[in-house]
């Protein structure tokens, strides 16, 4: 199969060389391949009045090196964290069980792992036309920082970890330089509204099976069914709803899982979530600008939900737990 192209959203280079040219009624939005800069814009947001849907299949990357460091005692950077022989394998299997599922677009993490991945997924693709394939700078992985990096790299593991986790373990703690947890949420929050604002759309009838029992919403995360597929698998969909692939990171998807169940919270949901490496979940997202129902501000990590109107959200496949 001939190599497929991928472009990037921050002008980032790429090992898989080619630039992605995407069919898109929506000359404004990313879809289009034309211009990197919209998905990043504030500005000439398109209005909404009715309900908007989008399915999201969230990726992890296959298994790499850092995720070997118990065993390895080594720890690599950013650039040299490639996928082990085992994340190839994983990779290689979401490629095959992805095949024939079409994607409005697939966005990654520009960090090696998750652009490794990303290319399985797009050179086992067969739908027609392929999905275009773009970097995104806000679904990299937390940044821990320099400081960090530097005690890992010369092996002192204890101290970085003391570093990174403090007792406690409040959100809003940087170690060093880096992110924190409130940080990642922020980069979430801001990923959300984006896809909401340039992918979500209009669908004739909402999806049956997707109804106010089946939310997700807080600490209270149901698995809903779509009508006749009581188990969810790469080709359930809703009919007629936009489909974006995210391939990233376990930390900023577990964060991005619990922005969108703190939606609409004064407080963060908290969970035991995790995504496995190479493993996924899809979650369905409808968004109402005409509601009313408040926005709340989330004084507590300074974070402002931007997006007006409510969001609901349902998952027809979770990732795993703790």
């Amino acid at each position: 199969m001939a190599d497929k192209p991928v472009d990037s959203l921050n002008g980032l280079s790429s090992e898989i060389i080619a630039t992605a040219v995407a069919s898109s009624a929506e000359a404004d939005s990313p879809v289009s391949g034309e211009t990197n800069e919209n998905i990043n814009s504030t500005s000439a947001q398109p209005k909404r009045e009715s309900s908007q849907w989008l399915t999201l299949t969230l990726f992890r990357h296959g298994e790499c090196r850092n995720n070997q460091t118990t065993y390895t005692l080594a720890y690599y950077d950013d650039q040299r964290d490639v996928l082990t022989k085992k994340g190839e394998e994983q990779s290689q299997a979401l490629g095959r069980d992805f095949a024939n599922i079409h994607f409005d677009t697939i966005l990654c993490s520009p960090l090696k792992r998750a652009t490794q991945t990303a290319e399985y997924l797009l050179k086992s693709n067969d739908t027609n036309p392929a999905p275009p394939v773009r970097h995104w700078d806000l679904l990299k992985e937390q940044d821990h920082g320099p400081e960090f990096r530097s005690l890992m790299l010369r092996g002192y593991r204890d101290a970085a970890y003391e570093l990174r986790i403090p007792r406690g373990n409040p959100r809003n703690h940087r170690p060093g330089s880096g992110e924190s947890a409130a940080d990642v949420e922020k980069c979430c929050i801001d990923t959300i509204w984006r896809l909401m604002m340039w992918f979500a759309r209009e669908v004739p009838q909402s999806p049956e099976g997707l109804d106010d029992e089946s939310k997700s919403c807080g600490l209270q995360v149901s698995i809903a069914e779509l009508a006749g597929h009581p188990d969810c698998k790469p080709d359930t969909l809703p009919p007629g709803v936009p489909h974006v692939g995210i391939v990233s990171h376990n930390l900023f998807l577990t964060e991005l899982v619990e922005a969108l169940l703190s939606w609409h919270s004064e407080s963060h949901a908290d969970t035991s979530v995790q995504f496995q490496s190479g493993s996924w979940a899809r979650v369905v997202l409808r968004w109402d600008p005409s509601d009313e129902k408040a926005t709340s501000e989330r004084s507590a990590h300074d974070i402002q939900v931007a997006l007006p109107g409510c969001l609901d959200v349902w998952f027809l496949k979770g990732p795993s737990w703790y």
